[in-house]
């Protein structure tokens, strides 16, 4: 077809579709041939009828795109063109022509492509293979021959399009199956593209028409109804009661079940309310039955006073992640009353202790040990008829549980409450090892306690014995540590504990061992009140050489203190080094690694002699320790050893401060410590030092090194100290490393921040220093976006790079801010006319690097343990850009989408945050970045 339009001859055809009438849009102006790129425009419907027009046809049928009927070559004549569908030429449109630069339009990946037809040609449309004309497979009748519709992006908003055109007034679910079957086998429309508001569903963009394949395998099926709302049909199956078992679904007869993904009490009192119960309690992992058949929903999110399920959040109808399998089916057990929740102690002496397992309508569960404590044990005594709480057990205290299932974690009982059910707890149908069970000692008569030092030199020290009601035993110093003497301490009349001793530093005791591993918090009253693994319970693993002990404060005493005891008269400098505790004097345990190799799991660091010594001796008031091939050595002592495994730096003032000082020793082999002070450090008169480079200019992220070279100095003998504008530096940003005359520091990563003067020094001799500038200029390192960059610099792209997924429009633009910061600004960015509801976009820093994880478990990852805004994660839609390396140490910036939620209330959730994300090790900081609300354009 030739037209002529402002004196531009104008030629269109239609390539690659099985007839004249159908085909890739090739435009001719003055000759030269070119296609029209769909890429980043609203070309629909209306260009397509505009260009049927032109080619002589009544109407268009179909707008499709994504070169559908294959690819162009040569020109790309324009890429937003926009028709309102009553112009007599494609010219007529608003747009430009002939300036294109996007590479997927110059590359043909999305040639724009039309079906046309006469007026009396038209698409029907049908649902097939079902009990009525309301539901069933989707098919398209074109041209004659009905086909299929392939799943491939079907969603609720083409199943409403295909409803209305049906006549009915909603889509109560758009699903796909292959249980359905293909109909005849030609498969004529896949990845539909509809907004939901089309009059029928060739108004819809559609990716492939006439694609004969369909690589899922699967077809789309819609829903209909003549009503708004249809009541859900709920059921429970596999249960051993009807009030208990896996949850199902129906809606028009057609059950399916529920992904775990989210479920909750909330959930689970919905779905019992809907079965005419009261309480629910929620099951997971498909713990009634391994499922099998439809999900008909997924991620649902009640407030637990709706009155039917499909009036809480969820996934649309049958649309559900990868995650969701036949082990991740939602389950329930429902009851009426507190009264059915039973509560039994198993695998103890007798029926007043053992495991605690709880029974809910006849199904049991045990307790997980997390959180466990003896408030939490006191109400089960009290449900169990007891009075009194003697112990909260747990690690295997009564064996192994039998039962798998684990019902509740994370209990926080205060003591009071009449039912666990009214402690507050975050976790109910937990995984818990079966080895990490909870468990209770009960009794109806009241614990007496008495407590009592052993064998110390005065009433403030000694080896820990406890008397239950009468019966004197000791403590085992598995998990002793400075809060379990505090409580001790504190019950004996004392302030504080100035030392928690192991290893019977005080002499074996006798008889029985009465508790194992004590955990106090270190705020109880009293040691009966701190969890442990029962009276008499565990400590088969410990005898008397494990007893602990205390020491503590004296309202009077003299704290720790230390002193030299000297080898000669002539020497007040040297000698044994020994501590006191309230006038208790004991030595410091030394001893030689390569003698006693066999002793070797007992972790000294390498170099600990000097460090260590110099400590001491600026402890007792002298300079520094004497640096010679032997810095420490040793001698036979015939009493106590108060301390080992010291690992100081040499910086602290006081030997408390070091590191890994653990007090009371029984290392065989062990020998009295003994040092050298001196009161200055004497050099050479020839001494120099001097750092190179003396000045350096480096850009941000470029490889740097420091290096401070002595004369007339062997430094085995000293350490080195690096400051950096007077003060130590943070060994995180750092990498020392030692040779016989030198020290370097060489920068792991070289950031703005670590601009400065740096200055090298033996430690404890100011006067020979050198320094050198360090002069980091700013930048911005790859990451978040792929290439280094100067502050100032600027990259624009497609928002739908960033919002991959997303029905998006505009351009967004990256820009250096500031040292390693990237500022990200979306505000050209919208959403498509498409897009129904408003958007809040929150950018998220997460500071390690997770770019080898899956998108799936990366959305995992955040769903489960991000700390801080869990609560208004409801609605998360998809986690976009995984990035990593964008920081020193690694991080990950991932977006989250919030659909249909209130603003407000996650503006307020939002403030004075402290998001982060616990993992089984530590807690990751995680950053808010951007925070947008898209809105549609």
């Amino acid at each position: 077809m030739k037209c002529a339009y402002l004196g531009v001859d104008v030629n269109i055809r239609l390539a690659g579709g099985i007839d004249k009438s159908q085909g890739r849009v090739e435009i001719g102006l003055d000759g030269v041939w070119g296609t029209i790129c769909h890429y980043a425009s609203d070309i629909n419907i209306n260009e397509a009828t505009v260009i049927c027009r032109q080619l002589g046809y009544g109407k268009a049928l179909a707008a499709t795109y994504k070169s559908s009927f294959g690819s162009g070559y040569g020109r790309v004549w324009s890429n937003n063109i926009d028709c309102y569908g009553e112009e007599s030429s494609i010219l007529e449109c608003s747009g430009t022509w002939g300036i294109v630069s996007t590479s997927t339009c110059n590359n043909h990946n999305d040639d724009f492509g039309v079906i046309c037809g006469d007026e009396t040609d038209d698409i029907d449309i049908r649902l097939v293979d079902s009990f009525n004309n309301s539901y069933g497979r989707v098919e398209i009748g074109f041209k004659g021959a009905w086909g299929s519709v392939c799943s491939d992006g079907w969603d609720i908003a083409d199943a409403q399009v295909v409803c209305c055109q049906l006549g009915f007034t909603t889509a109560l679910a758009a699903t796909a199956s292959s249980a359905w079957g293909g109909g005849s086998g030609r498969v004529w429309l896949s990845d539909v593209n509809c907004n939901g508001h089309e009059k029928n569903i060739q108004e819809c963009v559609s990716f492939k028409w006439q694609e004969y394949s369909c690589s899922s395998g699967e077809y789309a099926v819609a829903i209909c109804s003549a009503n708004y709302r249809e009541s859900t049909q709920v059921r429970l199956v596999y249960g051993s009661s009807p009030s208990n078992g896996k949850v199902e679904v129906a809606i028009k007869g057609l059950w399916g079940r529920i992904c775990h993904s989210g479920w909750s009490f909330h959930e689970a009192n919905v779905i019992c309310g809907m079965l005419g119960y009261n309480r629910g309690v929620p099951t997971l992992n498909s713990a009634f039955q391994v499922g099998f058949g439809r999900i008909w929903l997924n991620d649902v999110r009640c407030h637990g006073e709706e009155s039917d399920i499909q009036d809480c959040q969820h996934s649309d109808w049958g649309s559900y992640s990868s995650s969701c399998t036949s082990s991740t089916d939602a389950g329930v057990i429902c009851f009426n009353e507190k009264a059915d929740l039973m509560i039994r102690l198993t695998r103890g002496k007798d029926e007043s202790q053992g495991q605690v397992e709880i029974g809910i309508d006849g199904v049991w569960g045990g307790v997980c040990q997390t959180g466990w404590d003896i408030q939490d044990a006191t109400v089960i005594c009290k449900q169990l008829g007891y009075v009194y709480a003697l112990a909260a057990t747990y690690d295997n205290t009564f064996g192994s549980s039998l039962n798998s299932r684990a019902w509740i974690s994370d209990l926080a009982c205060r003591g009071e409450e009449g039912t666990i059910l009214d402690c507050p707890y975050t976790g109910w149908n937990v995984a818990c090892s079966t080895d990490q069970r909870a468990g209770v000692v009960c009794s109806n008569e009241a614990p007496v306690l008495d407590i009592r030092l052993v064998d110390g030199i005065d009433s403030s020290q000694g080896r820990v014995e406890v008397g239950l009601n009468g019966a004197w035993g000791t403590v085992c110093d598995y998990g002793w540590d400075i809060l379990d003497a505090n409580v001790v301490c504190r019950q004996l009349g004392f302030d504080e504990a100035l030392a928690a001793t192991n290893d019977s530093s005080f002499g074996y005791g006798r008889g029985r061992i009465w508790l194992y591993n004590v955990k106090c918090n270190g705020g109880e009253r009293g040691l009966l009140n701190c969890s442990h693994s029962g009276w008499g319970y565990g400590v088969s693993s410990c005898d008397h050489a494990n007893d602990a002990g205390v020491i503590c404060k004296k309202a009077n005493g003299t704290g720790l203190q230390m002193k030299l005891l000297r080898n000669s008269e002539d020497s007040e400098l040297q000698g044994t080094v020994l501590v006191g505790l309230n006038d208790a004097w004991g030595a410091i345990c030394y001893y030689d690694r390569s003698e006693y190799s066999r002793w070797s799991t007992y972790h000294y660091p390498s170099q600990w002699e000097l460090y260590e010594a110099n400590v001491i001796c600026r402890h007792l008031g002298y300079k520094s320790a004497l640096a010679t091939q032997s810095t420490v050595t040793y001698t036979s002592w015939p009493g106590r050893f108060w301390l080992y495994n010291l690992q100081c730096s040499g910086r602290e003032d006081k030997l408390l401060d070091c590191p890994g000082v653990t007090w009371g020793v029984a290392i065989p082999y062990c020998k009295a410590a003994t040092i050298t002070c001196i009161s200055e450090v004497l050099l050479p008169d020839t001494s120099t030092v001097t750092i190179t480079p003396q000045t350096s200019n480096i850009a941000t992220g470029e490889a740097m090194m420091l290096m401070c070279t002595f004369t007339e100095i062997d430094l085995k003998d000293f350490s080195v100290q690096w400051l950096v504008n007077g003060s130590s530096l943070d060994m995180n940003n750092y990498i020392i490393h030692k040779t016989t005359n030198s020290s370097q520091i060489i920068f792991r990563t070289t950031s703005f921040s670590l601009s400065g003067e740096y200055s090298c020094s033996l430690l404890d001799n100011i006067e020979l220093t050198a320094s050198a500038t360090v002069d980091i200029q700013p930048g911005c390192l790859p990451g978040l976006f792929p290439q280094s960059a100067a502050i100032g610099d600027s990259y624009t792209i497609p928002c739908t790079e960033v919002f991959d997924g997303m029905n998006q429009r505009g351009e967004a633009k990256w820009t250096c801010k500031s040292n390693l910061q990237w500022n990200l600004d979306l505000s050209s960015c919208s959403l498509n006319e498409s897009s129904n509801n408003e958007v809040l976009l929150l950018s998220l820093l997460i500071m390690e690097d997770y770019s080898s994880l899956s998108r799936e478990n990366l959305e995992n990852l955040i769903h489960n343990n991000l700390q801080g805004i869990a609560s208004i994660l409801f609605n998360t839609s998809v986690l976009l850009n995984i990035t990593g390396n964008t920081g020193r140490q690694g991080s990950t910036l991932v977006n989250i989408y919030l659909e249909e939620a209130s603003f407000e209330d996650i503006d307020h959730e939002l403030q004075n945050r402290d998001l982060h994300i616990l993992n089984e090790f530590n807690s990751i900081p995680v950053k808010i970045v951007h925070k947008l609300l898209l809105t549609p354009a």
